[in-house]
C-alpha cells in the first residue's frame, strides 16, 4: 500500500495559503497539511468580513485548488 509521507510535499503552508487567497479573499484563520485519499493536501480556511467561512483545499504537492466550501451564517 502506497503512503503519503506529509513531510515530503511540493509547497510550503504560505505558499497555499496565497493560493487560497488568490480564489477566495478573507483572514486565513487556519492552514492544516493533511491526507485525503493518499493526497497530501492543505486545508485553509479563511473568513469574509461578512462572517462566511470558506475552506479552500490546496492540493500540496502543485497547489492545484481542489475544492472549495463556503458556509455563511
Amino acid at each position: 500500500m502506497w503512503c503519503v509521507e506529509l513531510g515530503d510535499v511540493g509547497l510550503a503552508a504560505g505558499e497555499a495559503t496565497a493560493v487560497a487567497s488568490d480564489v477566495y479573499k478573507g483572514n486565513v484563520e487556519e492552514v492544516e497539511l493533511e491526507s485525503e485519499y493518499g493526497t497530501p493536501v492543505y486545508e485553509v480556511e479563511l473568513v469574509a468580513s461578512d462572517g462566511s467561512e470558506t475552506e479552500v483545499t490546496v492540493h500540496a504537492d502543485d497547489g492545484t485548488v481542489l475544492k472549495t466550501e463556503t458556509e455563511t451564517e
